[in-house]
């Protein structure tokens, strides 16, 4: 609600495992048990503590899936929403 803009960084479940399974070295099933357990955490919490619904995608600015680029290519795109924004562009 005080945020001056709202981003929201998302994957396809598939994506996101396969780069935690890499990232940890871990089977991809084994990523995939414990990204939706930690998922299921992290959505209750916000809604307990924040009152927030982090599956409601109303309440971002901005929604990029992350699975279309690389690390370098995320980065520059939010870096020029963010000077869009602070232009007033």
């Amino acid at each position: 609600e005080d945020a001056d803009i709202k981003i929201f960084l998302t994957a396809p479940l598939d994506a996101r495992v396969r780069r935690i399974a890499a990232r940890d070295g871990v089977a991809v099933e084994r990523a995939r048990e414990e990204t939706l357990l930690r998922e299921g955490i992290e959505r209750e919490r916000f809604k307990s503590y924040y009152g927030i619904d982090i599956t409601d995608l109303s309440i971002y600015d901005v929604v990029l899936n992350t699975e279309l680029f690389d690390p370098d290519g995320t980065a520059r795109i939010l870096k020029r929403v963010v000077e869009e924004y602070c232009s007033g562009g």
